[in-house]
């Protein structure tokens, strides 16, 4: 089975991918909205992807480590094909 993703939960719940987000960084949703969303993650034991969030960051602090990571994978992804 592939891994759920926000896309996936935001189809269930019947909501925007942004509405997803917004409940896992603690943003305001209506109650009923919060629940369904809730429902669905709590049903399919859904947890975020650190990682991606941490490439999507624009946050300064982030850049770093960012900027590691893609080196690493580039460079994994170069040898991977040689």
């Amino acid at each position: 089975m592939k891994k759920l993703t926000i896309v996936d939960i935001a189809k269930m719940a019947g909501v925007g991918t942004t509405t997803v987000s917004r409940y896992f960084n603690g943003g305001n949703l209506k109650k009923e909205t919060r629940k369904r969303i809730k429902e669905i993650v709590d049903k399919y034991n859904y947890t975020p992807n650190t990682f991606a969030k941490a490439l999507k960051s624009t946050d300064s602090k982030n850049y770093r480590s960012n900027s590691s990571v893609s080196s690493l994978l580039c460079k994994w992804k170069y040898f991977k094909i040689s």
